[in-house]
């Protein structure tokens, strides 16, 4: 209840020490000065679906909510139709526009969150236009990234495994398998980045989890952007 108030009222209770290695710091001193995003979606009858959206900064603050109705042609929950993806990327736009227009500065790192596969069936259907939607968010650096629980497969606690690395068209895409400490299964998480530097999606997930303090034992596996977007219809944007 403490940390759902603390939430409401924008305070962020503490915040995450970073690597002090000089060549770390460098590109780590990234999180906490990036936008995050965090996608979602959520079924709201038989054939449609909220598609949610909220936009936090690298302290945790909530700036901006986007929500979409779709309709949905089958129960994958996701964007099979370039429209749909289109429509869904321009209104988080627009609230980006405005949050750059307040703080009158662009982002130096945009990183898309989602608790879904991003590189399996959108990224089939869509192609190439997929990223190229989503490129539109940043002209500096983007992080697309997913996260999925893969349900009884273990890599060990503690551990974390490189499974896929490799350049394609405007960036890198990979993979990596996550286990924390007090995790009982493996997180994949997928990822797109405009740069060179396959760490950084690692690091973006595990900064993400250190800064949420509504669940300070790090046992729920989704990441706090993505959980955010889910609980706006019942929590509403404080204006």
């Amino acid at each position: 209840m403490l940390s759902s108030l603390l939430f409401r009222s924008g305070c962020i209770p503490y915040y995450v020490e970073l690597p002090t290695d000089r060549i770390a710091y460098k590109e780590y001193r990234k999180l906490p000065r990036a936008l995050y995003i965090g996608v979602g979606l959520k079924k709201v009858g038989e054939d449609y679906a909220k598609g949610l959206a909220v936009l936090m900064t690298g302290h945790g603050k909530v700036v901006g909510y986007v929500d979409k109705e779709f309709h949905i042609r089958s129960r994958s929950m996701e964007f099979l139709e370039e429209r749909e993806l289109d429509e869904f990327v321009n209104g988080i736009n627009a609230k980006l526009e405005s949050y750059r227009n307040n703080v009158r500065e662009d982002p130096e790192l945009i990183v898309v969150v989602r608790s879904r596969r991003f590189h399996e069936i959108e990224w089939r259907t869509l192609k190439k236009n997929f990223a190229s939607h989503w490129l539109r968010l940043s002209p500096k650096e983007l992080l697309l990234m997913s996260t999925f629980k893969l349900k009884n497969i273990t890599i060990g606690p503690g551990r974390t495994v490189e499974v896929g690395r490799w350049l394609m068209s405007g960036g890198l895409h990979g993979v990596w398998l996550l286990q924390l400490r007090k995790f009982k299964s493996t997180v994949k998480i997928s990822y797109f980045y405009t740069r060179d530097d396959a760490a950084l999606p690692l690091a973006a997930n595990i900064y993400l989890r250190s800064l949420d303090f509504t669940s300070l034992t790090q046992n729920r596996t989704s990441l706090p952007p993505v959980k955010y977007a889910r609980n706006y219809p019942r929590w509403k944007y404080p204006s």
